[in-house]
């Protein structure tokens, strides 16, 4: 398991060098887009309209368009040095209970595990953590971004989970067909019976993916019933030297005639014969 990020957990005045995992897996399928017409798969090219060319991520930098057409670039090294306290640390601001945290808030959820001489703080903050039932309200910069996160006992693991700032969040009083409804009080007590009787404790791993499932199986089914197409390569777009060079030095002399750029019968002749 590879570290996304390394720094420490400030709390109070001890800090606790850990690194930080992934938690989450993507396991959906996922699909490329074909050509209808050959099955080719199809390419997305980074393209410079001004230079009229493709680039490579080295040539990319990042740009913030302050106003229509001005941007301020921005490297990594200007990113990394900026005046945060959450930029390699993961800042606790306060202790909550977890229930006070609405799910609406959680985004993706990361392990962190001590680096060397980090393990005895580490488990000390986790074992006080279990058994205050209490969660750590932090912050946190990663990816160019800086994210409010809970910091929560998972198992025998200490869990970050980033939660949305509460401007991100889009109000409810516009969305419609919620005003002037009227429940009756049968029909309530109906809904809280059938509510009571579905309820169970919580056990994930009674769940599955049952769309991922039932889509793997049919593509078996297709691949074992040979169904499928066999695409070859694009062939390469390959440059003859010699004739690419005759016609570049032949477009530079025509420029430096004088005498408008009529060729001479010898030139005429030694241009390459799909050019004439």
């Amino acid at each position: 398991m590879r570290a996304l990020w390394k720094g420490s957990i400030s709390f109070g005045l001890v800090n606790i060098p850990i690194k930080l995992y992934a938690a989450v897996e993507d396991r959906d399928i996922h699909f490329r887009q074909l050509h209808n017409r050959c099955k080719t798969p199809i390419q997305y090219k980074k393209w410079c309209a001004h230079c009229n060319e493709t680039v490579t991520a080295d040539e990319i930098v990042r740009g913030y368009e302050w106003r229509p057409g001005e941007f301020v670039i921005l490297t990594d090294d200007d990113l990394a040095h900026l005046p945060l306290p959450s930029l390699h640390t993961v800042e606790i601001t306060q202790f909550v209970r977890v229930g006070e945290v609405d799910p609406i808030y959680f985004e993706r959820t990361y392990y962190l595990s001590p680096q060397e001489f980090g393990e005895k703080p580490y488990q000390l903050l986790h074992r006080a953590m279990q058994e205050t039932d209490l969660a750590a309200l932090a912050k946190i910069a990663l990816r160019s971004k800086e994210h409010l996160a809970i910091l929560r006992c998972y198992n025998h693991v200490l869990a970050l989970s980033m939660l949305h700032f509460p401007d991100e969040l889009r109000s409810t009083a516009e969305l419609p067909n919620l005003a002037g409804i009227e429940v009756k009080a049968a029909e309530l007590e109906m809904a809280k019976e059938l509510i009571n009787r579905l309820s169970s404790p919580f056990h994930p791993e009674a769940f599955h993916n049952e769309y991922g499932e039932a889509l793997r199986e049919y593509i078996a089914s297709r691949v074992s019933e040979n169904q499928v197409v066999q695409v070859r390569p694009p062939e390469k777009n390959v440059v003859d030297l010699m004739e690419a060079l005759q016609a570049s030095l032949q477009a530079v002399q025509v420029k430096a005639r004088p005498d408008g750029g009529r060729q001479t019968e010898g030139e005429r002749q030694a241009e390459p014969a799909g050019r004439r």
